[in-house]
């Protein structure tokens, strides 16, 4: 199992790390993805071949066997709080916040990521509000979304629906 850990220094650099529960060891990997400074959101998924981290952060895949990352064309909207399951053959992304901190928007769509073309392509438009840290998991056929918060000029609602992407028909 990979994990990617965060040492925070002066300035803030990061270190990608792995453990082994069996042994109860932790190694020092190649350095990640450049930025070398990470984002408390930037996420890692496992694809059975290799540790695919898709964030603002950065991005990039790592290769246990071979110890190599390899550079992943960057994601078209670097989405904060979203989230991210893997199908089998692509990571979707949904939900989250593009922009910056004073100017965050919502967009009411996600993103694919295919490994194999190293390419990303936009979701269609979802039949709910844009949100940030939803839940979602992947049933084998769909990501069902569900939950968040939809950020407010004043305060966050929570969000109480949801909706299910099945990519096969998009």
């Amino acid at each position: 199992m990979l994990i990617r850990g965060v040492i925070w220094g002066q300035p803030p650099k990061a270190v990608t790390l792995s453990y082994t529960p069996a042994t109860g060891v932790w190694r020092t990997l190649a350095p990640g993805p450049a930025p070398r400074t990470l984002e408390g959101w930037d996420n890692a998924i496992w694809t059975g071949r290799e540790m695919l981290i898709a964030g603002p952060g950065g991005t990039g895949a790592y290769n246990p066997v071979t110890g190599i990352w390899r550079p992943v064309t960057p994601n078209m909207l670097a989405l904060v709080s979203a989230v991210r399951v893997w199908t089998g053959r692509q990571v979707l992304v949904w939900g989250g916040l593009t922009g910056t901190f004073q100017d965050q928007k919502i967009p009411p769509h996600g993103v694919a990521y295919d490994p194999a073309a190293n390419r990303w392509s936009a979701m269609p438009m979802a039949p709910l509000r844009g949100r940030s840290n939803p839940a979602a998991v992947w049933t084998g056929r769909q990501m069902i979304v569900w939950g968040g918060t939809i950020p407010g000029p004043q305060t966050n609602t929570p969000a109480t629906d949801g909706a299910a992407y099945r990519p096969a028909s998009r």
